[in-house]
């Protein structure tokens, strides 16, 4: 892949279109007007902690992510507990993505086209089964699909912002929102949180390592273009969401309704064929949202495979279409298994979507934060053992993760703070997720452990070492 194939294999991941019309009202009741400022500020601290992850790209051939960076800088044990909350991570966020899918799916069917209203899981299921073939074969392939339903999402959110703009809404066009007053006017706190959340996705670039044209550039440049466009784009769209109300009025009218909010204001300012196609492009991004993490889980499970970790099968990569295709029936078949018990016990697809994605946001952000703390440390000890191969400025080796180690460190207790608030659950469910989250992460120490004693060629290889 070129780097605009990984830009936008990372915003599919992320499924912009769903922030702009989900995620941006929610942002706007938790900080007021000041929500594009929130975006602004996460933008700005998502950007500095790219440019120590970018940063060790070129001195970690790995394709490994957070699990080989985070070894490479803390140590195998921590490395492996973090290879293993990421595949618990991805996998949560692919069974929220998929059920919601599937929930909108169906509601479109029936809705929209007049269609029978069938149980939700009918439709995931066919998105299961499209998943799993298209993960199969070449990333190109998966990329080409994600390209094109980017390109139609981003032109329904553009379109907006434009018309809007043009218009100046009902108070006219105003810079309020970037006040300091506006930002503080709400819960600070939870509005970064959910703010730095809305980017979730974009370290998946180095995860593509090994199937990109140039790999230390393209990663590179890709983190920083889709941390830029995501955190413009969003900013942008909270902006022109909050004009079309009106500035004064646009708190109360995201409150009193805040899942019609923008499908309102794109009919009024679009017109009703765009909120029509705006239904349509919801059940599309979903798809390449899923989509995206199965290749993420697939590379995960390829990397801990190869390491021998996991079955060795799971590295074996397919002998025509270059593709890690037994970790990707590996990962459709953990999905399938994953997503049964809630069939069976009769999810609400909104409720599972809201607590398996809250729990899944909580998880990346540990792992951003130990990303973090290991960049800092791995140049650290790297400048004190081989001085003269580390040639990077101490502003991406020192200053920059240090800023992103504090910054995260914040995000990271606010989360621990308002776990219960990002699962919208009762207090004993969100200690049982916090549990089960935290119980991963040592699983993942414990295994190490384990392999240090009784089989020490597969520890040394852990986080894609050399030995």
């Amino acid at each position: 892949m070129g780097t605009t194939q990984l830009v936008l294999a990372v915003l599919a991941f992320s499924a912009p279109l769903t922030v702009v019309i989900a995620w941006v009202p929610f942002l706007v009741i938790y900080n007021g007007i000041g929500a594009p400022s929130a975006y602004i500020v996460a933008m700005a601290l998502v950007l500095v902690f790219a440019v120590g992850f970018g940063t060790m790209t070129r001195y970690m051939p790995n394709p490994g992510a957070f699990y080989a960076y985070i070894t490479a800088g803390l140590g195998r044990i921590a490395g492996l507990g973090a290879g293993f909350l990421s595949i618990y991570a991805y996998l949560l966020l692919m069974l929220a993505g998929a059920a919601y899918a599937g929930f909108s799916t169906n509601g479109f069917v029936s809705e929209v086209l007049g269609g029978p209203d069938v149980p939700w899981y009918w439709y995931t299921l066919a998105l299961w089964a499209s998943v799993s073939i298209l993960g199969y074969f070449n990333v190109e392939l998966s990329a080409k699909v994600l390209a094109f339903a980017m390109m139609l999402e981003i032109v329904v959110i553009v379109g907006f912002d434009l018309a809007v703009f043009a218009d100046g809404g009902p108070e006219g066009r105003s810079v309020e929102s970037f006040t300091w007053s506006a930002f503080t006017s709400g819960s600070v706190g939870l509005g970064l949180l959910f703010a730095v959340v809305s980017f979730l996705g974009f370290e998946g670039t180095a995860i593509y390592r090994e199937e990109t044209k140039d790999p230390v550039r393209t990663v590179r440049r890709a983190t920083v273009i889709a941390v830029l466009f995501m955190g413009l784009l969003y900013a942008v769209s909270a902006w022109m969401l909050i004009t079309s109300v009106g500035t004064s009025k646009a708190l109360a009218a995201v409150e009193a309704d805040p899942g019609g909010i923008y499908f309102n204001s794109l009919t009024a300012y679009v017109g009703g064929i765009a909120t029509d196609v705006a239904q349509i492009l919801i059940v599309t991004s979903w798809f390449a949202c899923v989509l995206s993490m199965h290749n993420v889980l697939t590379r995960y499970g390829f990397s801990l495979g190869t390491d021998g970790v996991l079955p060795r099968l799971l590295g074996r990569v397919h002998p025509r279409h270059r593709s890690p295709y037994v970790a990707s029936i590996a990962v459709s078949g953990l999905v399938l298994a994953s997503a049964l018990p809630f069939v069976l016990a009769g999810a609400d697809p909104v409720v599972m979507y809201g607590q398996l994605a809250g729990v899944s946001g909580f998880a990346i952000v540990v792992l951003l934060l130990l990303t973090s703390l290991a960049v800092l440390v791995y140049f650290r000890r790297k400048r004190a053992l081989e001085p003269s191969l580390v040639d990077a400025s101490p502003w991406r080796t020192v200053v920059a993760p240090t800023v992103s180690t504090i910054g995260l460190g914040a995000i990271f207790c606010l989360a621990l703070v308002n776990f219960t608030t990002m699962i919208g659950g009762s207090l004993s469910r969100a200690l049982l997720l916090q549990a089960l989250t935290w119980s991963v992460l040592g699983a993942g120490f414990v295994t190490a452990v384990v392999y240090r004693r009784y089989r020490p060629e597969v520890y040394r290889r852990i986080g894609r070492q050399q030995g």
